[in-house]
């Protein structure tokens, strides 16, 4: 899968054997700043200028011919005090996420809890 994000808030998700469209949505209300792809708990994290970190889960299956597909949605959501420039993802005792924002602050979350 290879994610895409822009300017316009929107997701998309698209596979990238086939270069088929997966999923595309608004995901925020302003710019995405940040991407981070956790490939241990499956899903990815957002964080925008709208000041919102969202948690997408991400699940692949075959269906009963064998086909591949994908279940992508919104897991969790998180509005923090100011806009987010970058996310931070490290694994030690828990899944924790490190979230710079636009005025020099630093916040941590434990995505487990």
């Amino acid at each position: 899968m290879v994610a895409s994000a822009g300017h316009d808030g929107m997701l998309a998700l698209c596979d990238a054997t086939s270069g088929t469209l997966v999923f595309k949505e608004l995901a925020h209300s302003s710019m995405i700043s940040s991407i981070k792809y956790i490939p241990s708990k499956g899903c990815m994290i957002t964080g925008g200028w709208d000041s919102n970190l969202k948690i997408w889960s991400l699940t692949e299956s075959h269906d009963e011919k064998g086909q591949l597909y994908s279940d992508f949605k919104m897991i969790k959501s998180f509005s923090v005090t100011t806009p987010i420039l970058n996310i931070l993802v490290r694994q030690m005792l828990g899944s924790y996420v490190v979230i710079i924002g636009a005025n020099n602050s630093l916040k941590v979350w434990n995505i487990e809890t």
